[in-house]
């Protein structure tokens, strides 16, 4: 199941401090959008992510990928639909050591 994100993810590595960070940008698109849109766009998109991890079995990188992308889509969705969210602004994540994410972003090393 392919799921449109309403925003750009990069994976930054902050080498010299051993870290991880998910850099999440709305796309042009969504920024645009009335708020009211928005609100409708991006429940569906995290809906869309929950049936999306329903259909995977086993656990494995892709679903432990989703399964961070949807808790953090989640945590979005309430100040989204209120506003609270510049629109132009990055979204900067600080991501666990542990933290399975292959396979769905491009990486970024940050010098």
């Amino acid at each position: 199941m392919k799921i449109s994100a309403p925003f750009d993810i990069k994976v930054v590595h902050k080498e010299d401090e051993g870290r991880r960070e998910l850099h999440l940008q709305f796309t042009q698109t969504f920024r645009s959008m009335p708020v009211d849109h928005r609100s409708v766009v991006f429940k569906k998109y995290v809906v869309d992510l929950n049936s999306a991890l329903l259909e995977i079995d086993d656990d494995n990188e892709a679903k432990a990928g989703l399964m961070t992308l949807h808790q953090i889509s989640s945590e979005l969705l309430a100040p989204i639909m209120r506003d609270e969210i510049p629109m132009s602004e990055t979204i900067v994540i600080e991501l666990a050591k542990d933290a399975n994410i292959s396979g769905l972003w491009t990486d970024e090393t940050a010098e």
